[in-house]
């Protein structure tokens, strides 16, 4: 049963990956329309914009190793501890347009921004503890 939710919870985190890379790269999407705009305003923008593109190519391609983690794929590489550091540092850097939404819903209520806060942190907190068993430890999958 530990195994089918790990299993479930791998694809909902993939799902959410590929989600989150149609939005960047999608050029009709309010992030994309929210990041250019930016970057008209403000050329220095173009390193916040950088910094979401990089969390989404490495949110994918630790989606495709957690998921070959979970599923027990033969010859799953190990991952380097860089990789848990840069991916940590673009999750806290690469969310310019989510952090300026749920401050805007501190803004309307406190309870809705905790709440905001909540929905961004909570999907990803299960995919560092994976990635961390993958990364510093040599136990099998959950």
């Amino acid at each position: 049963m530990k195994k089918f939710i790990w299993r479930v919870y791998t694809c909902i985190f993939f799902l959410l990956a590929v989600n989150d890379a149609s939005g960047i790269f999608d050029t009709q999407s309010s992030l994309n329309v929210y990041y250019h705009t930016a970057i008209i305003l403000n050329s220095w923008f173009f390193l916040p914009f950088v910094l979401n593109v990089l969390n989404v190519l490495i949110e994918c391609l630790v989606g495709i190793l957690i998921f070959a983690y979970v599923f027990d794929v033969k010859d799953t590489p190990r991952l380097a501890p860089e990789l848990f550091y840069i991916r940590l540092l673009t999750d806290l850097s690469g969310h310019a347009y989510s952090f300026e939404i749920i401050k805007s819903d501190f803004v309307q209520e406190r309870l809705l921004g905790l709440v905001g806060l909540a929905i961004l942190i909570m999907p990803v907190l299960p995919s560092y503890f994976i990635q961390w068993r993958m990364t510093f430890s040599h136990k099998k999958a959950p």
